[in-house]
């Protein structure tokens, strides 16, 4: 899996967001997309029509998102979407294979590439489409929606492996173009945005977001026009967005990831048909991935469900977050049960409503509907501890900063005092030593730029919205590292000063490196428990603790069901363990996180 904690991924990431983001907004990938593939004002593309009778057994459909990171799960979860049929731990019923497979985002990682798209995510699933079904291929149809990390490179890598397929415009040189085959799935699309029709009065529209959570116009139009010309009036949606915007009200700098999402959410339920009346669209169940785990919401409003459930009418809307295609595991037990954002200004365009309210829903034996449950979650974090040995690359980059550090402070206690800096601390006391490496960093403008700019890049880590916060947190986690590294050095230069007769024994730029090496493992390890504590007692920065320790454990997708009367079935699936690289072929064992989800017609 993606080792995120290297200097070199991590310049190169950060550089590939700051362009996609600038040159994102003068040359939007989607626009282009448009031009080249102007949709029909006559009928739907007829490659996205899934409509009609139901087949014997219903109509299946498959949704997996963030995949593409390590082999093996998503080698492990692409088998068990190219099976036949699959039958899960706790299932019964064997669920037959998805005509169509739905990508939710993030199809590769850590940024896309033709390279880096054949080797995470082409590759396994054409090994997995051989495995389970030999040369069979073409069997079923792939729609895939951008994440944040497909849009790095400005959607170009994307654009030429989902979009490839061309639709003949009469009148204009162009030609008909099939789309890619990717192992036993054929991609369809040729926007990345799509709306698909399927049976029993259902629809399914993705919506791409780009980067910044921005809905570009022509998309807007797309959807409308869907909305308003193809779709019968009170049809059902199923709405694939990108990420859960509806997530992490209490901590989000601001209410953009929220508002983006409300937009979107309720797009399809104020369409009306030409001559003005409301076509009472109604969006039932949403999907999404980016957090990598399992979650179920409902959405409440004050009175309870926003859409009744008394066994016959429909159930609360549903939004399921499902990331777990093969990125790493996201904790679970830093999530608030419930999540509240306020509709300021909106009550009277709403019918009075003033918030949008979302639930962990429960399952039916009274557990939280999460994978992993709260408690799997919690023990997975203290692999926090070990962050040292399990991120080598920053340990690697601490140690080079350390050793830069203390062997030119060293030269600077030379011009300044005669002495090296080995000589000059030689028997004092930890807090003689401190005062001695502040006077030295006091007279050493570099040093000291370095030491504040630490404590910025502290302040700044800490992401809170409040700046109190910022600098109690940040400024904490900066003296700890400070302290933690300086008298590790003192500490190590102490062991070996002249006063102990070490300097005799040995030269001392060894005992710098020495010095240097210990540092960077105690400030690597108090790093990890800086997130470990945040994590754990304040919920915070959830990616940067578990992407530093790369669990490849509960995978997850969706297998949903129409059946002949147009009632939605969801069927969520578990993979709890993934086959090792040495056992790759191993089956996996899949699982059911929780009993079927039914959506009455």
């Amino acid at each position: 899996m993606t080792r995120w904690y290297t200097p070199k991924l991590g310049l190169r990431t950060g550089v590939r967001v700051v362009l996609s983001s600038v040159f994102g907004n003068f040359a939007d990938r989607r626009t282009i997309m448009a031009l080249e593939s102007p949709a029909s004002d006559a009928a739907l593309d007829p490659a996205m029509d899934y409509g009609g009778v139901v087949p014997e057994g219903g109509f299946w459909l498959d949704y997996m998102s963030d995949t593409g990171d390590g082999y093996d799960a998503t080698f492990a979860m692409a088998r068990m979407l190219a099976q036949e049929g699959l039958t899960p731990a706790g299932s019964e019923e064997a669920l037959k294979q998805g005509r169509v497979l739905v990508l939710g985002g993030d199809e590769v990682y850590p940024d896309p590439s033709k390279d880096e798209y054949q080797r995470r995510f082409i590759d396994p699933f054409e090994a997995a489409s051989r495995t389970e079904r030999g040369a069979e291929t073409g069997g079923a149809d792939m729609y895939a929606l951008p994440g944040n990390h497909d849009w790095y490179d400005g959607l170009i890598a994307f654009g030429h492996l989902f979009c490839r397929r061309r639709i003949k415009v009469p009148g204009q040189a162009t030609v008909s173009r099939p789309g890619r085959r990717i192992g036993f799935w054929n991609t369809q699309q040729t926007r990345s945005y799509f709306a698909l029709k399927l049976p029993g009065n259902w629809w399914l529209w993705a919506v791409d977001s780009q980067l910044a959570g921005y809905v570009d116009q022509a998309q807007v139009e797309y959807f409308a026009h869907v909305g308003r010309h193809w779709m019968d009036a009170g049809s059902n949606v199923v709405l694939a967005v990108s990420s859960p915007g509806w997530v992490g009200a209490a901590q989000a700098l601001d209410q953009k990831a929220f508002l983006q999402f409300d937009y979107v959410s309720t797009l399809a339920e104020r369409i009306k048909d030409p001559e003005g009346n409301p076509k009472d669209h109604r969006v039932r169940l949403i999907l999404t991935g980016d957090h990598h785990h399992y979650v179920r919401y409902e959405e409440r409003g004050p009175e309870g469900p926003v859409q009744s459930d008394d066994g016959q009418a429909p159930r609360p809307r549903t939004l399921i977050v499902a990331g777990g295609g093969g990125a790493f595991l996201h904790p679970t037990h830093h999530l608030d049960p419930v999540e509240r954002h306020p509709l300021e200004g909106k009550a009277e365009e709403r019918n009075g409503l003033t918030e949008r309210q979302f639930r962990i829903a429960h399952k039916a034996n009274g557990a939280e509907a999460l994978y992993p449950s709260r408690d799997d979650s919690r023990a997975l974090t203290k692999n926090n501890l070990a962050f040292a040995f399990l991120n080598p690359g920053m340990t690697t980059t601490l140690f080079g900063i350390y050793l830069f550090f203390i062997w030119t402070l060293s030269l600077w206690s030379e011009a300044l005092h005669g002495q090296t800096l080995l000589a000059l601390i030689a028997g004092q006391s930890w807090w003689s030593a401190l005062c001695t490496y502040a006077g030295l960093i006091t007279h050493a403008p570099t040093h000291l730029l370095a030491v504040l700019g630490s404590f910025a890049a502290y302040y700044t880590f800490t992401g809170a919205a409040r700046w109190r916060v910022r600098w109690i947190a940040g400024g904490l986690h900066w003296l700890a590292q400070t302290l933690g590294a300086l008298l590790t050095g003192w500490g190590v230069l102490q062991l070996f000063s002249p006063a102990q007769g070490g300097a005799a024994a040995f030269p001392e730029f060894p005992i710098v490196v020495l010095g240097a090496a210990c540092a960077a493992l105690v400030s690597a390890t108090l790093f990890g428990l800086y997130l470990w504590i945040m994590l754990n007692v304040f919920g915070r920065h959830y990616n940067e603790a578990f992407s530093s320790i790369r669990i490849d454990q509960f995978r997850n997708f969706l297998r949903l069901k129409i059946d002949g009367n147009g009632g939605l079935t969801v069927y969520p699936i578990g993979l709890r363990e993934v086959p090792r690289s040495d056992d790759a072929y191993r089956a996996p064992k899949p699982e059911m996180i929780e009993p079927p989800i039914h959506f009455a017609p």
